[in-house]
């Protein structure tokens, strides 16, 4: 890691008002929802996850947890439906609800404010005796009342940041919580419910057939000022491709497939590309040895679901909110000569001269040079 800041993304000051008022305007509809059973009579619990694939991949470390302390509850999830593939087949998960909720800023349609609110109170049917808010997010806490939880569990400062709360709207509240990695907040909800943390990310070597590394590269980022420049890539990719012991494999989205081609052009044809969808992509980061990366739901799925090694590129993100946890993994930023950064990345005040194209070549390759050798970064810091 190089000059990573340690605080979170402060958001206008008009952000956190208007929290703290739509949780008193919502404050009476606690009034409609069941009265608490305890957590002995725990039966069924819904996790609320809105936003993007890369925050639904953080919760797979809840699971197991809430598995032991509740053996026979059924978990269900409230997801984007461009998250929910990732769970319908999971052994933990009973089932998986798909609903864009009005304020998910994510790719897709978004259901109207009338349209979610006739969705969660269908789900009052089902009769949750708990719910789970793992944002701090006065939204999500009202979800869970909504939809008839009858404990619900967050905590009261939006993703550790400025934006806080008084969780007028749970039944059991962790309070403020400092800025940590995202499971850390996560395993201080669990706490509330009497769970052990989230299990560390597992890695499992892998080898190609022939013997060489497989460097799966990702340049798809959810927000455009995570992306890395393409010309930096293909040198990258070059570089990469000209040593005999490694297999370089470009993956993304039908809609990635433009750039990746310039990229791979740019690099002089090293390297091979792999359109895919989700469970294809699962696929390759499954068989990878190393993946490298910008802040993206490709890094959370390599570090958390797979245990890989990530060389992670940093532009505008909380970095100790999102690291990579995985063992071996490495963290590139320039954040230090950014007194903007952490932003919210709704826009950039410095366009001419982005964080992400801070992060230089022969950063990237040294950091590669001593992950590919053995002697990288051990503990994702």
């Amino acid at each position: 890691m190089t000059d990573t800041i340690h605080r979170p993304v402060r958001y206008p000051a008009w952000k956190a008002l208007a929290a703290r008022l739509l949780e008193a305007a919502l404050r009476p509809l606690v009034a409609f929802a069941p009265a608490p059973r305890g957590l002995d009579a725990v039966r069924r619990m819904l996790i609320v996850e809105p936003f993007r694939l890369g925050d639904a991949a953080l919760l797979r470390g809840m699971l197991a947890p809430l598995r032991e302390r509740f053996p026979d509850a059924k978990i269900h999830l409230l997801l984007h439906p461009g998250s929910a593939a990732l769970y319908r087949d999971h052994p933990a998960v009973t089932r998986v609800h798909e609903l864009a909720l009005p304020w998910a800023s994510v790719p897709g349609r978004r259901a109207g404010w009338v349209a979610a609110w006739r969705f969660l109170r269908s789900l009052r049917s089902l009769r949750f005796d708990l719910g789970i808010d793992p944002r701090g997010d006065v939204r999500s806490q009202a979800a869970l009342v909504v939809a008839g939880c009858a404990e619900r569990a967050g905590f009261t400062n939006y993703l550790a940041c400025n934006i806080r709360i008084r969780g007028a709207l749970l039944t059991r509240s962790a309070g403020d919580l400092p800025l940590a990695h995202r499971v850390e907040l996560h395993d201080a909800v669990l706490a509330l419910l009497g769970c052990r943390p989230a299990d560390p990310p597992a890695r499992v070597p892998h080898r190609a057939a022939d013997g060489r590394v497989r460097v799966v590269i990702s340049t798809g980022a959810g927000w455009s000022f995570r992306l890395w420049p393409e010309e930096l890539w293909a040198e990258v990719v070059r570089r990469l491709a000209g040593r005999g012991d490694v297999e370089v494999r470009l993956v993304g989205v039908p809609a990635e497939q433009p750039r990746l081609q310039r990229i791979v052009a740019g690099a002089g044809g090293g390297g091979t590309i792999r359109i895919t969808d989700l469970r294809g992509l699962l696929d390759e980061l499954a068989s990878a040895d190393l993946v490298v990366c910008p802040d993206s739901a490709v890094m959370h799925l390599a570090s958390e679901w797979f245990g890989r090694p990530v060389l992670a590129l940093f532009g505008p993100g909380v970095v100790p909110l999102y690291r990579p946890r995985s063992a071996g993994s490495v963290v590139l930023d320039a954040q230090g000569d950014y007194p903007c950064a952490p932003c919210t990345q709704q826009r950039c005040v410095r366009p001419h001269s982005p964080c992400m194209g801070a992060v230089g070549v022969e950063g990237v390759i040294r950091a590669l040079g001593a992950m590919l050798s053995g002697d990288g970064s051990r503990d994702g810091h």
